[in-house]
């Protein structure tokens, strides 16, 4: 296809064009809510999608990979079960690390050690840091 530099357009642009996903995923009742419906309401696959997949009240619930898999193909299922997966089993290192940065927090705030190395001043000489130029500056245990 070519584009024309006057009008933007497309010459010999689209000859046919085919929907990604037939149907809508909205209810037949205008201002229908989705933990109102009945399942009887759902016509076709995207609004099955939308509510057992994407809706809120699903948040903690297991992911409908039957679903998805009639859906998209075993390959996309695969995809989102591994990620579910590696998903939830990332949420125990989440919460260690969460838990030890959160101690590490309450334990400078009163630690005797830290509040005296952070108190200390010029007492405590660290090695110099030198530079390419050759200059030297010394580097203190508080700073």
């Amino acid at each position: 296809a070519v584009v024309s530099t006057q009008s933007g357009h497309y010459d010999r642009g689209f000859e046919e064009g085919f929907p990604l996903h037939p149907g809508t995923y909205k209810l037949n009742r205008e201002g229908a809510k989705w933990s109102d419906i009945d399942l009887a309401q759902i016509d076709n696959p995207r609004k099955l999608l939308r509510y057992f997949w994407s809706s809120s009240h699903m948040r903690w619930k297991y992911q409908p990979l039957n679903i998805v898999r009639n859906y998209f193909g075993s390959v996309t299922a695969m995809y989102f079960a591994y990620f579910g997966y590696y998903n939830f089993w990332l949420t125990i290192p989440a919460v260690v690390g969460t838990a030890v940065f959160i101690y590490g927090i309450f334990f400078s705030l009163t630690s005797q050690t830290v509040s005296e190395i952070c108190d200390s001043g010029k007492n405590y000489l660290m090695c110099a840091d030198c530079f390419i130029d050759g200059t030297c500056a010394a580097t203190y245990l508080s700073d």
